[in-house]
């Protein structure tokens, strides 16, 4: 949602600025270093190393928390991945592991290199079900509540969120050093004055893109800003979220969750099912005993 507001309203592009995998095509662009043996240089473009060096900090780190942790910027950060984990969810056609009845062996569980095998629910008794619809209840009427209080609260971070902005970030370096606030100049500010452009013609326009975030339309005064939406989708987010937690799905087998499954295929190879269908015998199965294929 942040990457979305920065980006229509022309503030960054924080994904592109803090993807680690861009900070390693930064790094070492073949392009740079294929032109600049073509000319015959002796020294290559400096550009070919023109990673940023936090990001490449944090790209090390995500690599040593991957040795422990499968994939975690795909999992957790990705934003690509996000959109594909939701949209998994509307599949028409789920994939199961077993192609005939699972014998719970979990062989499954434990190959999953992303803890995405979930396992067979309980019977649930009449106490349980009424508990359960009880919460479902609570969680469907906090929903608007999480969506108008996310609204406001975005809403007063709005003329914060604004100051990535660069032009609302220059107005507000050069209001401090009309002010005699701060000592000194920096690069921008040192642009912005040699251009002869006045002061208030840089407010006026900072005003206006911080009117895009805060939704303050002057006079008038009122008005929904991006921050507020923003607000609201993160709002929106959590009490769905809370939703589905207060849903039980009744599962009588192990199945892969549709948003967390990275469809490796390791779990048909596991299952010891699907290998006696590919080898043609039967499998028998002792709650005390090893799966046996006879």
């Amino acid at each position: 949602a942040a990457a979305v507001l920065f980006a229509v309203t022309g503030s960054a592009m924080i994904i592109c600025r803090y993807d680690p995998f861009v900070s390693i095509f930064r790094l070492v662009p073949l392009g740079k270093i294929f032109e600049g043996l073509a000319r015959g240089d002796p020294e290559l473009n400096p550009a070919a190393l023109s990673g940023r060096l936090d990001v490449l900090i944090l790209t090390a780190s995500f690599l040593l928390v991957g040795v422990f942790v499968a994939r975690p910027y795909c999992r957790y950060f990705c934003p690509y991945g996000a959109l594909l984990g939701l949209m998994s969810r509307f599949a028409p056609k789920r994939v199961t592991i077993t192609p005939a009845e699972c014998i719970q062996c979990r062989l499954c569980e434990d190959s999953c290199p992303v803890n995405a095998i979930r396992a067979p629910t309980p019977q649930a008794g009449p106490q349980l079900r009424l508990a359960g619809k009880g919460s479902l209840a609570v969680t469907l009427a906090l929903l608007p509540v999480l969506i108008i209080g996310g609204g406001m609260l975005g809403g007063m971070l709005g003329a914060t969120m604004a100051r990535l902005h660069a032009t609302v970030g220059l107005a507000d370096r050069v209001r401090l050093e009309n002010a005699g606030a701060v000592e000194g100049t920096t690069d921008a500010s040192e642009a912005f004055r040699a251009t002869g452009e006045s002061a208030e013609s840089l407010y006026a326009e900072a005003e206006e893109v911080e009117s895009h975030f805060t939704g303050l339309i002057r006079p008038l005064g009122v008005g929904i800003g991006g921050a507020h939406l923003f607000g609201a989708f993160v709002g929106l987010v959590v009490g769905l979220k809370l939703v589905g937690l207060s849903l039980r799905r009744s599962r009588s087998d192990y199945e892969p969750d549709d948003a967390s499954c990275i469809a490796c295929g390791r779990c048909f190879a596991s299952c010891p099912v699907e290998q006696a269908k590919r080898a043609g015998t039967k499998v028998t199965f002792n709650q005390e005993a090893e799966p046996r294929l006879t």
